[in-house]
């Protein structure tokens, strides 16, 4: 799992270093994030149709902060 988690933590600083000069593309980063984060725990707790495996590291609630983490890029990079 930790193999998956430092690629994770790589795909971040590429997309983040290469949009670096982007206005406001942290406080974008930090809402979509939030959001998925809330998104994704919410349903976890109200319909439990699934979970994060447990290797994960560093998980707020039920789950892994890498996830909504990773969401930003992917939501932002389609604008």
């Amino acid at each position: 799992m930790i193999l998956l988690e430092l690629a994770c933590i790589a795909i971040l600083g590429a997309y983040f270093v290469a949009h670096r000069g982007e206005p406001g593309l942290l406080r974008d980063a930090a809402l979509v994030g939030g959001a998925s984060l809330l998104g994704e725990d919410s349903v976890i707790r109200a319909y439990g149709f699934y979970a994060y495996a447990g290797g994960w590291h560093l998980r707020i609630d039920h789950v892994p902060l890498l996830v909504p983490a990773i969401w930003a890029p992917v939501v932002l990079s389609a604008r």
